[in-house]
């Protein structure tokens, strides 16, 4: 998510659209995951943390291929809109994954590790891909990119909840 938000002003100036649009654009998004994760409880008391975070995996895939093919700021704004939803949902599940799957009294840690493997780690890794296929690509790369990694976590993430089903330790779900 990190290297195609960030690079998205550099999409947005090679469809040939200004700052403008950029600034509103990514406003957008950002407003709709507020939102979002401002419902969190209601979320939560409804959907399981597993249901919410594949759910949001998988949504991410047809909006990065839509993404990478229209050139239309507006569909491109809702497109964007479409990004608060999933990364806001992503981030509250998995949030909420790990603090149920940790030991008691280090719940906290392991919201902060995953924290640093989505914004840390996570988040230099897809800067560092992120440059190199604007570098090399066309800009309509970098969400094709984005579309084959999240089948590829939608992939981990069914294999990962899966195990989670079948351990003993998931004690609070």
């Amino acid at each position: 998510h990190v290297g195609s938000t960030s690079f998205l002003a550099v999409h947005l100036g090679a469809l040939g659209y200004s700052e403008d649009w950029t600034g509103l654009i990514l406003a957008t998004g950002v407003t709709v995951e507020i939102g979002l994760m401002s419902r969190a409880r209601q979320l939560l008391d409804r959907f399981s943390p597993r249901t919410i975070f594949l759910a949001a995996i998988v949504a991410a895939t047809p909006r990065w291929l839509l993404t990478a093919a229209v050139d239309s700021a507006w569909l491109l704004l809702l497109l964007q809109a479409g990004h608060g939803f999933t990364f806001g949902a992503f981030w509250l599940a998995g949030v909420a994954l790990f603090s149920r799957r940790a030991p008691s009294g280090i719940e906290t840690s392991a919201q902060g590790l995953f924290a640093a493997s989505v914004g840390g780690v996570g988040a230099m890794l897809g800067m560092v891909g992120a440059s190199i296929v604007v570098e090399h690509q066309p800009t309509h790369y970098l969400f094709l990119w984005g579309a084959i990694f999240s089948l590829l976590a939608a992939g981990c993430a069914v294999l990962g909840l899966r195990r989670m089903e079948t351990s003993s330790l998931d004690r609070r779900e």
